[in-house]
């Protein structure tokens, strides 16, 4: 969890580094309990990019959230 007055996400899951075949994933994790209120999104890029290709909505519920993220076909490897 991070602390109050952080301003920060942390990503529970997936880990950095994971490697995911499927089509879509569920990222989850926890907010800084200040940022309650506020609308968050995944971002997906490729290639390294540094226009995101796709946003998903996370779904917060307290200080946790969860978002469901399509992927591109094949290999999508996680980065933060």
């Amino acid at each position: 969890m991070p602390a109050a007055g952080s301003n920060s996400i942390v990503i529970a899951s997936p880990v950095s580094g994971a490697t995911i075949t499927r089509n879509r994933v569920i990222v989850k994790g926890a907010i800084d309990p200040n940022l309650k209120g506020m609308q968050l999104v995944v971002e997906t890029y490729r290639n390294l990019e540094t226009t995101p290709a796709s946003s998903f909505p996370a779904h917060i519920n307290g200080n946790y959230f969860a978002s469901v993220v399509q992927l591109t076909d094949g290999q999508n490897t996680i980065s933060r």
